[in-house]
């Protein structure tokens, strides 16, 4: 996982094709864009979902991975929490739903917690089991999908 503010996401842009594109769009979000839910950028390769929400607790959302995409956390208003933990290090699979939708789910607590600011974006690869929304702020966010 990497986090790190919006200026310095130019750092970024070797690690992934679209990475600079990516960040081009969540330097622009406007506040009227979280009408949408989602906007597909390059069809299922590369999309942004979009969050106005209020985190869930820490008890209210499981560590989740991914295999075919990584995901950029972009908070644009407020905060997010993320808890972590090393994928390889998840033992209890809650759900297992990588083939059709890209998912697993864990019952494991997460080792760590990352709070992610407004500006700030953490980067989460297929590696990274994660807990999305354990803060109980309301805040804005989207996520940018991208394939690997």
């Amino acid at each position: 996982m990497i986090l790190d503010h919006i200026k310095n996401a130019h750092l970024y842009y070797c690690l992934n094709p679209y990475f600079k594109t990516a960040f081009k769009y969540l330097s622009a979000i406007k506040q009227s864009d979280f009408e949408k839910k989602k906007e597909e950028i390059d069809g299922n390769n590369f999309f942004l979902l979009y969050f106005d929400t209020e985190g869930k607790g820490k008890d209210g959302v499981k560590l989740e991975c991914h295999q075919k995409y990584l995901d950029i956390h972009f908070v644009f208003k407020g905060s997010d929490l993320i808890g972590y933990k090393e994928t390889s290090f998840c033992t209890d699979v809650d759900t297992d739903d990588l083939e059709k939708n890209d998912y697993k789910l864990f019952k494991d607590k997460p080792v760590s917690e990352v709070l992610v600011n407004e500006d700030y974006f953490a980067i989460v690869f297929p590696g990274d089991a994660h807990a999305p929304l354990i803060g109980t702020e309301k805040f804005m966010k989207v996520v940018a999908k991208i394939i690997v």
